[in-house]
């Protein structure tokens, strides 16, 4: 064989060994983004779930105060817990149209970007989510008592009082330590993962796992 056909068939194997390379990784990709969509499925059903209920019961708590248009704290107790389950609504929806936008199609940096933002949501609204009820209990428990007949700020004021500061104690506890956990990494990173979820993170890391491959 002559030295330029030898050259010329190495450079086609070169090419064949290109095209297969390639493939292999366009295969990995789809694969590890299918895996993180997968990941991610528990946690859109409890998406779902949580956004479904809470439109349920923003109607059942506009039907409450409506009933109790007469009675001013009542309509204030039905308004405040309507308005948050209003949120909750709005921000599943939000974290919904997120978690679609994982598309095995896509490549995995873009992927991995989106996968981020997801991510950064869930850890900024996490707080609203949760922190409310260290209040909000009271005016849910108003809202039952008077589902029974009866009023709890009429009938047991001082409970009320001393829940809402129980309440209070609390919830300034929480932020103060969301606050110093600002000046400790490990303790900040531990709080993060927490509040991203367990669907996330190990989404994440499929995702990394295909990055880090790319890169040696």
């Amino acid at each position: 064989m002559e030295l330029d056909d030898l050259k010329q068939a190495w450079q086609a194997l070169d090419r064949r060994l290109e095209r297969h390379d390639a493939l292999q990784l366009q295969l990995l990709h789809e694969r590890a983004t299918d895996r993180a969509r997968s990941r991610l499925r528990p946690l859109m059903f409890g998406l779902w779930c949580q956004t479904l209920i809470a439109g349920a019961l923003v109607f059942a708590c506009a039907s409450f105060w409506a009933d109790h248009h007469d009675t001013p704290h009542l309509v204030l107790c039905g308004a405040v817990l309507q308005a948050y389950l209003l949120m909750v609504v709005v921000l599943g929806a939000r974290e919904l149209v997120l978690v679609r936008a994982i598309d095995p199609a896509e490549p995995v940096v873009l992927n991995q970007r989106r996968l981020a933002v997801l991510r950064a949501w869930r850890v900024r609204t996490s707080p609203w989510l949760g922190l409310p009820w260290a209040l909000l209990h009271v005016p849910l428990l108003v809202c039952l008592a008077a589902n029974n007949g009866e009023d709890l700020i009429a009938r047991a004021p001082g409970f009320v009082v001393m829940q809402l500061a129980i309440g209070a104690v609390v919830l300034a506890s929480i932020l103060v330590f969301i606050r110093a956990s600002r000046s400790r990494p490990r303790l900040r990173a531990a709080l993060e993962r927490s509040a991203s979820g367990n669907s996330v993170e190990r989404a994440r890391a499929a995702l990394d796992a295909i990055d880090r491959f790319e890169q040696e």
